[in-house]
């Protein structure tokens, strides 16, 4: 049985393992405009300083989300 994870996640994941910088350009644009995928990218940016603490962003610019 498939789940949404074999069928959309991991293929995905597969995919953007090698542009991985283009691919986030392009969520980053697109976020810009949507602000519901703005507060999943800063949700997952969070999750990932939880998951690797020693994680260096000193100088790297910080998203935010404009209030409405």
């Amino acid at each position: 049985m498939m789940c949404f994870h074999r069928e959309f996640t991991r293929p995905l994941l597969m995919q953007i393992t090698d542009q991985g910088a283009a691919f986030v350009e392009l969520l980053a644009n697109r976020a810009e405009v949507d602000h519901t995928l703005a507060g999943h990218l800063v949700a997952a940016l969070a999750d990932l300083r939880k998951a690797f603490p020693d994680l260096d962003v000193q100088g790297v610019p910080q998203p935010s989300i404009p209030k409405e």
